[in-house]
């Protein structure tokens, strides 16, 4: 069970809330213990969050997870000490792994230029890479991995482009 208050869930003992594709930044309080929290995009959106212990006055990044349908990051309380999961930020870069059972994190993203760092857990797991610039619309647009030209393919009218990664997955890649 859970309540709704000025944009944050509190969550009571025991307890397990979804907050799906929300918008900018937004914070969930845990305040139950055992209690969950997971974030979820549908689109598979590319977000940074944290989790911050009030008791340590510390704040960790909660690794977010890109399935083929999904993308999301939870986070446990389990200790008496409040908790509160924060959505960093949400970048303009989708993440599609075509693997089931099998996901893909992030280690770093940017925004300018736009580039993401991944690992995948499959050694081959094709890949779509989406971005959406103002910059792109009705533009060639090469996707770069590791520094390198590795494909084009023309934004739509939407200024967004997707791309194709059929390399291997043996080191983390930077695509940009």
């Amino acid at each position: 069970m859970y309540q709704v208050i000025l944009g944050a869930i509190m969550s009571r003992m025991g307890s397990s809330a979804t907050v799906k594709t929300p918008e900018g930044k937004q914070q969930v309080f845990l305040y139950g213990t055992d209690s969950i929290v997971e974030i979820e995009f549908d689109d598979n959106t590319v977000f940074t969050a944290t989790v911050d212990k009030q008791k340590y006055t510390a704040s960790w990044m909660i690794p977010a997870r890109y399935h083929p349908n999904r993308s999301n990051c939870s986070a446990v309380k389990n200790a008496t000490d409040s908790v509160a999961v924060s959505i960093e930020a949400i970048y303009p870069i989708i993440l599609v792994p075509t693997i089931e059972n099998e996901y893909l994190t992030t280690s770093s993203v940017s925004e300018s230029p736009d580039s993401v760092t991944v690992t995948s857990i499959a050694p081959t797991n094709p890949t779509t890479i989406g971005y959406a610039n103002l910059s792109y619309a009705n533009s060639n647009v090469i996707l770069m991995v590791d520094g390198e030209d590795y494909i084009s393919a023309l934004a739509d009218a939407k200024e967004t482009v997707s791309h194709y990664y059929e390399g291997t997955w043996d080191t983390p890649h930077t695509f940009a």
